[in-house]
């Protein structure tokens, strides 16, 4: 439970220049950009509506579908929602589900974990808040929940005005940011039931242009910083003692990153004074493919602009939100359609088949239709063997941007006839989805005197 709370406050407590100082001197932090896709469609678009107004925002999303945000009223009230596609209503007001007596008005659920506990912020009047304070929901029954008031924990004069809650993982762990009416500083918290004292001061946040917004139960967390030259804000993703710059879509130059899955998938977005429409492009990161704009992963006619998304569950489901023309802002529920396509070789060299006097430097390689498991791309599975011989010729396979590359042990003959083979079926190669080749890939090329 500590070493999370030493990681977060490193991320956080640092003030920006030190802290991108400390990145690149240390962790060798490097900019990488991502890039927009342009593809069929992976994700399904659902919108959850509203609790009656005009607009709503999805913030957090469990294991089980569950989706927490805020919605306004058709009295322009901001409340706070719980989505579950198996309730009715299906979107609900969380105010609804508290003790009537409680004196809360929730405004806004920040995330929940697999057990349904709600990290969320609103206001008690009856105590004196005129600010936003920090609690957790915890379900009592099946309809109802209790309201825990995190400031009661807060000393020292940080519990408020505003304490806001910004992720919640499977431990319980609430993470977040209050402020500190005293030095009018912002400080991030770590509160820890097991822990003791159970709230954990994290840090002063008003010199440092970092934010810490998620926290998986591997303690990777993710959030943003600035970066140089400039020291805009990029999304950033900190984990044993490094951090790392997860960079901006094309033509962007700001990012951030608000949540993380237990598989280490990034959501967020990028905003850029260099795109010309300004407006604000959700994103989605993972370690192999980098950053791509989840625009290009829905369907080209829906009509929906997504936002942002804030929130991943361990098997790709996202809370986030969006614009529609006619619509407006809703909190919507991004869902991935399975992969069941079959990856095709769209090129390979040499080429064409049956080519002759090729030179002996000449590469040979396979282009796919789609990003393949690099572990299926072996010296079994793409093979080369020399006319008249049934033995593939030893020979090492690397993979890079859809393209696996054979490289022969020993240096090919001269005019001498060779058969390329990308091996499909169940032992053969396959997509990241895990479906395979169809059929074997094969081609032939002789080489020249020379």
């Amino acid at each position: 439970m500590q070493a999370k709370a030493n990681l977060f406050r490193t991320l956080v407590v640092l003030p920006v220049v030190l802290l991108v100082a400390v990145a690149v001197a240390l962790f060798g932090l490097g900019l990488r950009t991502g890039e927009t896709q342009t593809t069929t469609p992976k994700m399904q678009v659902h919108d959850l509506g509203t609790l009656g107004g005009n607009s709503s925002l999805a913030n957090g999303i469990n294991d089980s579908g569950k989706v927490v945000g805020s919605s306004y009223l058709s009295d322009g009230r901001l409340h706070a929602f719980l989505y579950d596609e198996t309730a009715t209503p299906k979107m609900q007001d969380l105010n609804d589900l508290i003790p009537a007596d409680s004196g809360w008005t929730i405004n806004e659920a920040t995330a929940i974990n697999s057990d349904g506990k709600i990290a969320a912020y609103g206001v008690k009047y009856a105590q004196g808040y005129s600010y936003a304070n920090a609690v957790v929901l915890t379900p009592a029954t099946t309809d109802t929940y209790e309201v825990q008031d995190l400031a009661t924990l807060l000393s020292g004069g940080y519990s408020g005005p505003d304490s806001v809650p910004t992720g919640i993982n499977d431990s319980g762990q609430v993470v977040g940011t209050a402020y500190y009416g005293d030095t009018g500083g912002n400080y991030a918290f770590l509160y820890d039931e097991g822990a003791t004292p159970k709230m954990q001061y994290l840090g002063d946040l008003t010199s440092a242009g970092s934010q810490a917004e998620d926290i998986n139960d591997s303690g990777q967390v993710v959030g943003g910083a600035g970066v140089p030259p400039d020291y805009m804000l990029h999304a950033v993703i900190y984990e044993d003692g490094e951090m790392k710059d997860l960079g901006t879509l094309v033509d962007y130059i700001f990012s951030i990153a608000k949540a993380i899955n237990d598989s280490g998938q990034v959501v967020g977005s990028s905003t850029g004074l260099y795109n010309s429409s300004g407006e604000s492009h959700a994103v989605i990161y993972d370690s192999t493919t980098g950053m791509k704009d989840l625009n290009g992963l829905i369907p080209a006619d829906s009509g929906w602009t997504i936002n942002e998304a804030r929130a991943i569950s361990s098997d790709g489901k996202m809370a986030a939100y969006g614009s529609k023309a006619g619509v407006g802002q809703h909190a919507l529920l991004l869902t991935p359609v399975p992969d069941t396509t079959a990856p095709k070789v769209d090129s390979f060299t040499p080429y064409p088949d049956g080519v002759t006097r090729v030179s002996l430097s000449t590469p040979i390689t396979a282009t796919f239709s789609e990003d393949m498991n690099p572990n299926t791309l072996t010296k079994s599975t793409f093979t080369l063997t020399k006319k008249g011989s049934t033995t593939p010729l030893g020979a090492t396979v690397s993979y890079k941007d859809k393209t696996a590359t054979l490289q022969p042990s020993s240096a090919l003959n001269r005019n001498a006839t060779y058969t390329a083979t990308v091996k499909g079926g169940a032992n053969g190669v396959k997509d990241k989805a895990g479906n395979a080749l169809a059929s074997d890939k094969v081609w032939s090329f002789t080489t020249g005197g020379k």
